[in-house]
């Protein structure tokens, strides 16, 4: 097969359906595909950074391919991810770490919610939405609703909220969203992050 970047290729192959056997020639122009920018697939698939190893970490990390029979670049996937993981869990509030996991998978895609998945992580899912929705609703994973206290108190700030807005009083649009963040269920951080990844803190 002969094969140029943004070129034709040519390629040979047996038919199999004729009699006798026929040897046919295959040209893809490359032309009839120039609409189809696959540049921002490739940059999310083939990225390639450097990693700065001492000769000790190939040392042992070749040992321990040797050992487990996996791979050194699968071992250093291994590692990647749990540092990761690690540094995820360390910001120190399940709202704001919840966030920061959606926004990464947001930047992937649909590749996330592929067919190449674990059958248990499957089977789970539905568990994990409806955890994922409580946490961005209300804070925490394992609570799903307000009180008719906390929703009558929200209440009354939303409307002080149209009051203060219409009277042109941004003071007090400030305070009372202050309030409305304290009453969220929401740790502080939660907005920070929030507001510096969307633009909005609310």
């Amino acid at each position: 097969m002969e094969e140029t970047n943004n070129k034709d290729v040519k390629f040979k192959c047996t038919s199999e359906g004729l009699l006798p056997l026929r040897e046919l020639e295959v040209t893809i122009k490359g032309a009839e595909f120039k609409n189809n920018d696959l540049s921002i697939v490739r940059s999310k698939e083939d990225k390639r950074y450097n990693l700065k190893l001492y000769d000790t970490d190939i040392a042992l990390l070749d040992e321990l391919s040797a050992v487990s029979s996996v791979s050194r670049n699968t071992l250093i996937a291994f590692v990647i991810d749990g540092v990761l993981m690690s540094l995820l869990r360390e910001v120190g509030s399940v709202d704001t770490e919840v966030f920061i996991a959606h926004a990464a998978d947001s930047l992937v895609g649909e590749k996330v919610a592929d067919l190449n998945v674990p059958w248990v992580t499957k089977y789970f899912q539905h568990r994990v939405d409806t955890a994922y929705e409580n946490t961005m609703k209300y804070g925490n994973p394992g609570i799903s609703y307000r009180s008719d206290e906390e929703i009558n108190y929200r209440d009354r700030l939303k409307a002080e909220m149209e009051n203060a807005r219409a009277a042109g009083d941004k003071r007090k649009e400030e305070e009372i969203q202050q309030e409305l963040n304290e009453s969220s269920g929401h740790s502080a951080s939660f907005f920070a992050v929030k507001e510096k990844l969307t633009g909005d803190a609310k």
